[in-house]
C-alpha cells in the first residue's frame, strides 16, 4: 500500500445525477492533487451511482460507497470512516470548489498546528448555479462558544476542512439530527479543545434549493432544539435563550423572503420576545410595520428591566442561504 494521501474528500450525495458531475470535476481541478475521495450515496433512488461509477472507472483517487438512505450524517460518518489522509475536506453533492480550496486550505493546517477545524468562505448560487451575487459574511472574532450556539459560522459543510485528529478525539457527526449536525460538531470540537478558525477567502460555490431543508422553517426550529437538548442546555450556558431568540428572529426573515402567511412570521417574532425580549427589539428593521407595532407591544410588555447587551454581534454571522442579518 501506498502512502497515505494529504486530503481525504467526502461527498455524501442523495438523488443528485444531475449535479454530482460537476461537484466531482471541481474537486478533479484542484491546483492540490494528492487527495482521495469518497462519494457516500445515502439509498439514491436515480442514476447518482452510476454517474458516479462511470467516473470512478477513469479515475482510481475516487471510491464510490453505497448505503440504505440514513441520512446525510450517516453519510458523512461512513466516507470518514474510510478515510486514510490527516486531513478531511466536506463537498455536498450540488456544490463546488473553486480550483485552489484543497491547496489554500491545507496550507493553513500545515503552518498552523493549533488549527483542528477551518472553513472558508462561499458563494452563494442560484439552483441552476449562477451567482446571486451574495456571499457568506465572516468575522474576524474568535469563534466562541457563544458565537457557535448563535450560528453555523461555516455557513455550509461544504467550506468545512478538519484534522482528522479532531474526529478520532470528539467523535463524528450526530446521525439523531437531520440539520444541524455540522453546527453540533462544531460546539462538540470547540468544547473539546480544538481550534476553529475562518479563512477569509471565497473558495466555495453554494447552491441553494427552493425546495431543500432550509424552506422547512419549522423542521430547522425543530433541529436547532434537538441540537440543543443533545449537547445539554448546563452545557450552554446562560447565552441559550439569547442564541434562540436570534434563531427564531432568522425564521422570521425566511418567512418573510418565502411569502409565509404573515401569521408565520409574526409567531416566530412572539416567540423569539418570549426567549429573549431585547434580540426582536433590536432587529425590528427587517418587519413590516404592521407585523411590527404588534410584535414591540408584546416585546416592551416582556422586556422589563433587561439593559441593552451592546452591539448585535449577529449582524456578521453566515447562514446557510447567505442570507445577512437584517440591522
Amino acid at each position: 500500500m501506498g502512502a497515505a494521501p494529504r486530503i481525504s474528500v467526502v461527498i455524501p450525495c442523495y438523488n443528485a445525477a444531475a449535479t454530482i458531475e460537476d461537484t466531482i470535476e471541481s474537486v478533479q481541478a484542484q491546483t492540490e492533487g494528492d487527495w482521495e475521495m469518497f462519494v457516500v450515496d445515502d439509498g439514491s433512488s436515480d442514476a447518482t451511482a452510476d454517474v458516479v461509477r462511470s467516473i470512478a472507472e477513469r479515475d482510481d483517487r475516487i471510491t464510490l460507497l453505497s448505503q440504505s438512505n440514513s441520512g446525510v450524517a450517516a453519510a458523512r460518518n461512513a466516507g470518514i470512516a474510510r478515510s486514510t489522509a490527516p486531513l478531511i475536506g466536506f463537498v455536498d453533492a450540488d456544490d463546488y470548489w473553486f480550483p485552489t480550496f484543497l491547496e489554500e486550505m491545507a496550507d493553513v493546517f500545515d503552518r498552523r498546528s493549533d488549527v483542528g477545524v477551518l472553513f472558508s468562505r462561499a458563494e452563494i448560487r442560484d439552483p441552476q448555479g449562477h451567482p446571486t451575487g451574495a456571499v457568506s459574511t465572516f468575522s474576524t472574532d474568535p469563534i466562541d462558544l457563544d458565537q457557535l450556539i448563535l450560528t453555523n459560522p461555516a455557513a455550509t459543510c461544504s467550506t468545512l476542512m478538519v484534522r482528522t485528529a479532531t474526529f478520532d478525539d470528539v467523535g463524528c457527526f450526530a446521525t439523531e439530527l437531520l440539520r444541524c449536525e455540522d453546527q453540533h460538531w462544531m460546539i462538540k470540537a470547540h468544547l473539546g479543545g480544538w481550534s476553529i478558525e475562518g479563512l477569509d477567502r471565497i473558495l466555495v460555490g453554494y447552491r441553494t434549493s427552493p425546495g431543500g431543508l432550509s424552506a422547512d422553517l419549522d423542521g430547522m426550529l425543530e433541529s436547532w432544539e434537538a441540537m440543543v437538548d443533545l449537547l445539554g442546555e448546563e452545557t450552554l450556558g446562560d447565552s441559550v435563550d439569547t442564541a434562540r431568540a436570534e434563531h427564531l428572529m432568522y425564521l422570521a426573515r425566511r418567512a418573510l423572503r418565502l411569502r409565509r402567511h404573515p401569521r408565520v412570521v409574526l409567531d416566530y417574532l412572539r416567540r423569539a420576545v418570549r426567549a429573549d425580549a431585547r434580540v426582536p427589539l433590536r432587529k425590528m428593521g427587517a418587519v413590516p410595520s404592521a407585523l411590527l407595532r404588534r410584535v414591540r407591544s408584546d416585546a416592551h410588555a416582556g422586556a422589563g428591566v433587561h439593559s441593552d447587551p451592546g452591539p448585535d454581534r449577529a449582524e456578521s454571522r453566515p447562514t446557510v442561504d447567505g442570507e445577512r442579518a437584517a440591522a
